[in-house]
Formats: C-alpha cells, sequence, structure tokens
C-alpha cells in the first residue's frame, strides 16, 4: 500500500475511478474498495483506491488498481472521470465541486439521503446498499463512462459550487439573527 502522495499511474488516456470508503468507515474493505477493485480489474481503466490508513494486506490487489493509505481529494479528483464512494457529505460534495459523477454506495448516517440526491440531481447512481456487488461497481462505472449526461450534470453542480460563497453566505445568516436580538 502507497502512502506517499505520488498517484502513480499512466497518462494513458484511460479513465481513472477514483475509489473510497470515506474516513471513519475504512476498516472493512469488503463493503466497497475491494468489490469496486474486483469489479473494475478487467476493465481498461486505472482504479485508484484511497484505503484510509495502514491496512495492509486487507485490500486485494489487481494490475490496473494502485492502493494508497492516504490521497488528498484536491489532487486526486481533477485526475477522476468517475468516483466511487461510500456517499460521505464531504467527498460527494468535493467530488461534485470538480466535476466528478459519482456511484454511491453507503446506507449508514447520513449516506443513504447524501446519495439519493446524487441520483435526484443525475450527477449519479445511488446503489442504494452498503455493500455492493463488484457486478453492479462494473455495471454502474461503466454506464457513468458512456453516458455524458452523468459528467454534464456533475459539471454543471460544480459550477454553481464554485460560485457560492459559504463563509459569506454564514456570516449574512449569523448578522441577521443576531439583529433580531
Amino acid at each position: 500500500m502507497r502512502s506517499d502522495s505520488r498517484l502513480f499511474m499512466a497518462d494513458d488516456g484511460k479513465p481513472v475511478v477514483f475509489v473510497t470508503q470515506g474516513t471513519l468507515a475504512n476498516y472493512d474493505f469488503r463493503q466497497l474498495i475491494n468489490p469496486a477493485i474486483r469489479g473494475l480489474a478487467q476493465e481498461d481503466v486505472h482504479v485508484v483506491a484511497s484505503a484510509g490508513g495502514n491496512k495492509e494486506g486487507q485490500v486485494i490487489c489487481s494490475p490496473n488498481a494502485v492502493i494508497h493509505s492516504c490521497i488528498a481529494y484536491e489532487n486526486m479528483l481533477p485526475r477522476a472521470q468517475v468516483f466511487v464512494t461510500n456517499g460521505g457529505y464531504n467527498g460527494v460534495q468535493q467530488a461534485l465541486s470538480f466535476g466528478v459523477p459519482i456511484v454511491a454506495a453507503g446506507v449508514s448516517e447520513d449516506k443513504s439521503l447524501v446519495n439519493q440526491r446524487v441520483a435526484w440531481t443525475g450527477t449519479g447512481i445511488d446503489l442504494k446498499t452498503g455493500s455492493p456487488s463488484p457486478e453492479q461497481i462494473r455495471s454502474d462505472v461503466r454506464k457513468i463512462l458512456s453516458n455524458p449526461t452523468y459528467s454534464e450534470r456533475a459539471r454543471s453542480l460544480g459550477i454553481e459550487i464554485a460560485k457560492t460563497d459559504a463563509l459569506k453566505a454564514i456570516t449574512e445568516i449569523v448578522r441577521r439573527v443576531l439583529a433580531r436580538r
């Protein structure tokens, strides 16, 4: 498992699929990372997975996959064509801010609600499970790569996200609330 900041991918034009189970739910790689690696092993893509910490030996290997213990999303997402995630709010927001469509598989915490919104906005596919099969992941990654509508919707939402000044909006709301007192 690599932990340095280099991504170790060939720049050969193949699509890049970035896979992560998020910050906290990265203790059982049978949930998402291993099914993704297994499902995409024979595909003509590069798989880059962030395993979250040093879990040597728990992540399966594939010739087209590179596993890192930690990857800064802002370094990886600009290179990705698909983001496979458990649907954590922050990861989804970051992917959309870079215009990357999503395959989402998660049902704990707020993940099912986040993933429903991914599907509703047309920016990705909600697998509606926390433990998808390799076939489900492969099928939906193929669907996103072959249908430009997902990328178009993700880019469109990314443009809207870029227009938003969250700190300014929060400051204005706090000012209004304090003015009422």
